[in-house]
């Protein structure tokens, strides 16, 4: 078996490391007054509080792993996928709330302007953000501090704060020359203030990804421009971008310089998730790249660090050989999963299972997975995650579990504990199909998602998957077509299909699209955890198709 590693042993050198929030990583050799450090660090602890509580939910019409950013209070109540905070998502509470800095005067965090959006099911729908590395080369150098500005309020009354203090020409009182470029340089105390507060809230960020300490190489320019991007891309495209957290993170963590058009032209698709990052002897992966454990939203902005290179190791190999990186800094992406449509096409698969045998699909199928490196240039590679069943073997990308239950997945009662529809031994009095077609854990690797050409009378029906890995290859693979399927979960072996046919035929559930109905075995962990958070919700889904 072959699976991403990274030789670990404790970081213990105290010359290398340091202590994240610590003064000696701030920015600079400019010193603010005390009265104004204090005000810069509560600054950095309210827009953290006011980042964690932010409610955020899935956004269909995207590249990559996403979120679409609800900045006001209210929510459209024809929403039906779920909402979470982004303190939902990230690994752990952030430390930067605990210190005990002091007290600055009230000040509102973000514009009311902002705070006013309110977002309906048709944006979400169509909700497409322009991730950072698909901007054109002028927009590729880090946004200015001053563009954040406007959007926050706090921030204002902080240069305000700091600019009496200032000796700085374009703070003092006499610089009215109107040919001086009215901007914040470095050197100045608006400049060092405002740093001050984003490299704090690097920080914070990379606290709750994971990240015990941070380097002593310090690169202040990166974090201040990745968080720059971060909050502006919550205020004005109303998106969180995995790739620009994981940078962020990765950058506190590693202490190099992670710039934001480090692609550049050398990879044609730069858009694809970032999973790894290695700096010298330190490596940062992504916390959710094994599908052989439990893939949940919740906790999903995670990172895992160690010293030593990443690579492959074949343990099939006699001597456990290990593939790594030899270079000093390299980014991994992950490889898209890979299309089956003219296989299907060349092998259609008819209809071949009645609702009465729906107790019989108890899954035997062998599943494993392995993944290899591919080289995509300097410094840039490609991690294909290949899944191997008995006949098929296939590329799956790992964000796409985590894309498709962001959406919710639907929780339906099997027969023995549906109360609505006590009628055990009888069939459904609603409209269903007499048959539909069923897939060992081999098929749905090698065929899904199916044509959706059948519409609403198509019902694509999973055997019973016994673990993890089966299971997140069919969350993966269900609407990889991004035609808008529908799915349920049947946690039991007699499904109630009166509710199957009910939740079909909801306004709203995509009744007129196919419906997969993934099947878990009882004994799956992820029936207990994942499943169980996101089936008080019902949604549908309307991807739009990739360019």
């Amino acid at each position: 078996m072959i699976i991403l590693k990274f030789w670990e042993t404790s970081l213990t050198d105290a010359q290398t490391r340091q202590e994240l929030y610590n003064p000696k990583s701030m920015t600079e050799t400019v010193r603010l007054p005390e009265s104004s450090k204090i005000w810069t660090r509560c600054t950095a602890q309210e827009i953290t509080r006011w980042l964690l509580n932010l409610s955020i939910s899935s956004a269909d019409d995207f590249d990559g792993y996403c979120f679409y950013v609800i900045m006001g209070q209210k929510v459209d109540s024809d929403i039906s996928r779920p909402i979470w905070k982004i303190v939902d998502i990230l690994k752990r509470m952030p430390g930067i709330l605990n210190k005990k800095w002091g007290d600055c005067p009230p000040s509102i965090v973000v514009a009311e302007r902002i705070e006013d959006a309110s977002p309906t099911e048709t944006e979400l729908d169509t909700f497409s953000p322009v991730p950072p590395a698909n901007k054109t080369q002028k927009e590729q150098a880090f946004p200015r501090l001053e563009r954040l500005l406007p959007h926050f309020p706090i921030l204002r009354d902080l240069v305000d704060k700091v600019k009496g203090h200032c000796e700085c020409i374009m703070c003092t009182p006499q610089s009215t020359d109107k040919k001086v470029e009215k901007t914040i340089r470095g050197g100045c105390f608006q400049h060092k203030a405002l740093s001050e507060v984003l490299i704090l809230l690097s920080h914070a960020v990379a606290d709750a990804f994971g990240v015990d300490d941070t380097s002593a190489r310090r690169d202040s320019d990166t974090l201040v421009g990745w968080m720059t991007i971060i909050l502006l891309g919550i205020v004005e495209e109303k998106s969180i971008d995995w790739n620009s957290w994981f940078c962020l993170a990765g950058s506190v963590l590693l202490g190099c310089s992670i710039r934001e058009n480090i692609f550049g032209d050398r990879v044609e698709d730069s858009s694809r998730p970032i999973c790894s990052l290695q700096y010298g002897s330190l490596a940062a992966v992504a916390g959710w790249l094994d599908m052989n454990k439990e893939l949940r939203v919740h906790g999903s902005f995670s990172l895992n660090y160690g010293e030593g290179k990443l690579g492959t190791i074949n343990e099939n190999h006699r001597d456990n050989q290990f593939r790594g990186i030899v270079d000093d800094f390299a980014m991994v992406q992950t490889e898209e999963t890979e299309n089956t449509t003219s296989y299907n096409t060349l092998h259609p698969k008819e209809p071949d299972c009645s609702w009465s045998e729906l107790c019989d699909l108890t899954d035997h199928s062998k599943a494993k997975s392995d993944c290899i490196l591919v080289s995509l240039g300097h410094e840039v590679y490609r991690l294909l995650t290949r899944v191997k069943s008995d006949t098929h073997s296939r590329i799956i990308d790992p964000t796409e579990v985590l894309v498709n239950v962001a959406v919710g997945i639907p929780l339906l009662p099997n027969l023995q504990d549906c109360v609505e529809h006590a009628h055990a031994g009888r069939g459904p009095s609603l409209s269903l199909p007499e048959t539909m077609t069923s897939y060992a854990f081999d098929e749905v690797l090698g065929r899904w998602p199916e044509s959706s050409e059948l519409g609403g009378s198509a019902y694509f029906v999973s055997s019973f998957l016994d673990t993890n890995l089966k299971v997140n290859v069919a969350y993966a693979l269900w609407g990889d077509d991004h035609s808008g399927h529908t799915r349920a979960i049947s946690t039991s072996q007699t499904p109630c299909a009166e509710c199957i046919a009910k939740y079909h035929g909801k306004k709203g559930a995509g009744n007129d699209k196919p419906m997969y109905i993934i099947n878990a075995a009882p004994n799956t962990p992820k029936l207990k955890r994942a499943i169980m958070a996101t089936a008080t919700r019902m949604t549908h889904s309307a991807k739009a198709t990739h360019s």
